[in-house]
C-alpha cells in the first residue's frame, strides 16, 4: 500500500498496519513533498528499526508540522532515534509517541529534545511507563523550555512525587497551558503542591487532574489557592472522591474569575480571543443549539427498559423496525436491550464495555442475538476502540437500521465524536456528562455539532443523580440523557421546538430518592 492510500485510510480512521518497511515510503513520501506538513502512522507496529527512516525524513523535512507514532513499539532505543532528529528540526510543533513502552530510561532522550529543540508545541506521552524518576528529568528539562504549551502524561505512574517535580517546573515555566495527568495515582500530597503552584503560575489555562485521588481535603487546598491567584485555570476532578459540593465550588469560582480576568483585561490579552466571550452565553449557547428537542407530528415516544436509572426514549418506530443496536456502557444493567429483544424479534445487539467479563443474565431464547464485546469507547488503551472500530465490529450494512447508544460515564467527550460520521444512525441515545464544565466547551460543542449535523434532537431528560445550575433565571442539568433520530425520518415538523417541559409523561427518575429535575431552557 502507498502512503497516499494509507494517508487516506487514516482520514477515515481505518486501522491500516504498514510496519518497519512502509516507513520507507513515508520517508520518500515527506522528502518528495514540500509542502507536507502532517504524518500519522499511528498503530503500525513500528520499532527501532522503522524510526531510523523516521528520523531521516525529520531531519529532511522543512514543513512538517505534527507527527503522529502513537501505539507503535518504538521502545526507548526507538525513541532515541526519533528525539534525535527532532533536535534537528526547527518546524515541527506537535509530536504524539503516546503508548509506546518509554520507561525511565527513554525520558533521558525526551529531556534532551525538550532542552534543545525550540519549536515543538505540543507532547503527548500518554499510555507509557513513565514513573516519578522519569518525570522528574521531563520537568526538569522544561524548567526553561519556552515553547512547550500542551504537555500529556495520561495513565503513567507517576504518583506525588513526580507530580509534585511538574508543579515545581510550572513555577518557572512560562509557556505550558494545558496539563493532562489522569489516572496517575496523585493524591492529597499532590494537591498540596499544586495549590502552592497556583500561587505564582499566571499562564496555566487547564489541568485534568480526573481519575486519580485527590480527596476533599486537598481540594480545599486547590480552592484556596485559585482564590487567593483569582486564576482563570480550569482543572478538572471527575471521578476522585470528592464530594459534589466542592467540585461545585471550584467551578463557581473558576467562572467567577474567568468573568473577573475578562473585565480587567479584555483590551490587553489579544492572544487570548477565546476567553472575551461570556461563560454563561457559551452555556445558554450549547443547550439551545443542540440540546433543545423538536416536536414532529407523526413520531411518537415511548421508554424502554427498567424503572429508574437504566431506561431510554426511542421513537415507537425505532422499536420495531431497528435491525442493529449497538451499546456501549452496559456494567450490570442489560434492561434497555432485553426489553428491546423482546419486542423486536429481528434486532441484533452488540455491547461493548471493557469492565465486564460476561453480560448479566439474558433470557435462552434471546442469547444468539447479543453479544459483548469486552472493549469500551475511547482513545489510547488495547482495551479501548473508537466509534468506526466499533461498527466495524458490528458488519453495519448499508439497509440495517441501526440504534447506537452511549452512557460511557464521561469517556464520551474523549472518544473521537467529532470525527465519527453519524449519518449512518438512524437513532442516537446517549448520556451526556459534565455539562456545566465551561472551559471544555469548545469539545462539547465540536462532539455535539457533529451529532445535529445529520439528526434533530427528539427528547431530552436530566439524570437526577446532580442537581440543576442556574443561568440567567433558567436552569441547567449537569448530566442529560439525549435522543436524536436521523433527518431522514424527520417529517411533519410542528414546531421550531418542543413545547413541553422536562420531564415528559413517559420520564422516570434516575434515583428514586431524589427529586425529579424539573426544567424548561429553550422557551
Amino acid at each position: 500500500m502507498t502512503l497516499t492510500s494509507l494517508l487516506n485510510n487514516r482520514q477515515k480512521k481505518e486501522l491500516i498496519e504498514i510496519g518497519n518497511q512502509g516507513t520507507t515510503q513515508a520517508l520518500n513520501f515527506v522528502l518528495e513533498n514540500d509542502n507536507f506538513n502532517s504524518l500519522n502512522l499511528d498503530f503500525n507496529q513500528i520499532d527501532a528499526v522503522g524510526a531510523k527512516n523516521l528520523n531521516t525524513a525529520i531531519r529532511a523535512s522543512r514543513n512538517l508540522k505534527s507527527l503522529s507514532l502513537a501505539f507503535n513499539q518504538l521502545g526507548n532505543k526507538g525513541v532515541k532515534i526519533i528525539t534525535e532528529g527532532i533536535i534537528k528540526n526547527q518546524s515541527l510543533l506537535h509530536l504524539n509517541i503516546s503508548g509506546n513502552q518509554i520507561t525511565t530510561d527513554g525520558t533521558y532522550f525526551i529531556s534532551k529534545m525538550l532542552k534543545k529543540n525550540n519549536s515543538l508545541k505540543s507532547l503527548d506521552l500518554k499510555w507509557n511507563f513513565l514513573t516519578k524518576r522519569g518525570v522528574i528529568k521531563i520537568a526538569n528539562a522544561l524548567k526553561k523550555n519556552k515553547s512547550l504549551n500542551i504537555l500529556n502524561l495520561e495513565h503513567n505512574n507517576i504518583d506525588d512525587q513526580g507530580f509534585a517535580a511538574i508543579c515545581n517546573m510550572l513555577k518557572e515555566n512560562l509557556s505550558i497551558e494545558k496539563l493532562i495527568v489522569r489516572k496517575n495515582n496523585i493524591g492529597h500530597y499532590g494537591a498540596k503542591t499544586l495549590s502552592n503552584c497556583l500561587m505564582t503560575n499566571k499562564t496555566l489555562q487547564e489541568i485534568d487532574l480526573s481519575l486519580n485521588k485527590i480527596d476533599n481535603s486537598g481540594a480545599k487546598l486547590i480552592i484556596n489557592a485559585l482564590r487567593k491567584n483569582k486564576s482563570r485555570i480550569g482543572i478538572n476532578l471527575d471521578n476522585n472522591p470528592i464530594s459534589e459540593n466542592l467540585l461545585k465550588e471550584m467551578h463557581e469560582l473558576y467562572l467567577n474569575n474567568r468573568q473577573a480576568h475578562m473585565t480587567s483585561n479584555q483590551k490587553s490579552d489579544k492572544r487570548k480571543t477565546h476567553v472575551d466571550i461570556n461563560s454563561n452565553n457559551n452555556t445558554l449557547k450549547l443547550f439551545k443549539d443542540y440540546l433543545s428537542p423538536f416536536l414532529y407530528k407523526d413520531i411518537s415516544l415511548e421508554r424502554i427498559g427498567c424503572d429508574y436509572d437504566g431506561g431510554y426514549v426511542i421513537p415507537k418506530t425505532m422499536t420495531q423496525h431497528t435491525t442493529k443496536l449497538i451499546s456501549i456502557g452496559i456494567g450490570d444493567d442489560v434492561a434497555f436491550e432485553k426489553e428491546l429483544l423482546k419486542k423486536n424479534k429481528k434486532v441484533k445487539v452488540f455491547c461493548f464495555d471493557h469492565t465486564i467479563k460476561q453480560l448479566p443474565h439474558i433470557d435462552k431464547e434471546h442469547k444468539a442475538r447479543i453479544k459483548l464485546f469486552k472493549t469500551g469507547l475511547g482513545q489510547g488503551h488495547k482495551n479501548l476502540i473508537s466509534l468506526n472500530e466499533a461498527f466495524e465490529c458490528c458488519k453495519i450494512q448499508p439497509n440495517d437500521v441501526v440504534i447506537l447508544k452511549i452512557d460511557a460515564e464521561g469517556a464520551e467527550w474523549n472518544s473521537g465524536l467529532d470525527l465519527f460520521n453519524f449519518a449512518k444512525v438512524d437513532c442516537i441515545v446517549v448520556e451526556l456528562h459534565s455539562l456545566s464544565r465551561v472551559y471544555r466547551h469548545d469539545l462539547y460543542e465540536k462532539c455535539l455539532n457533529k451529532i445535529t449535523k445529520d439528526h434533530q434532537c427528539l427528547h431530552i431528560h436530566g439524570n437526577n443523580a446532580i442537581g440543576l445550575q442556574e443561568i440567567d433565571g433558567k436552569h441547567y442539568p449537569e448530566i442529560i440523557e439525549a435522543t436524536y433520530l436521523n433527518n431522514k425520518h424527520c417529517l411533519n415538523k410542528i414546531s421550531r421546538i418542543s413545547p413541553y417541559a422536562c420531564p415528559r409523561e413517559f420520564d422516570q427518575k434516575n434515583i428514586e430518592t431524589n427529586e425529579e429535575l424539573v426544567f424548561n431552557y429553550w422557551n
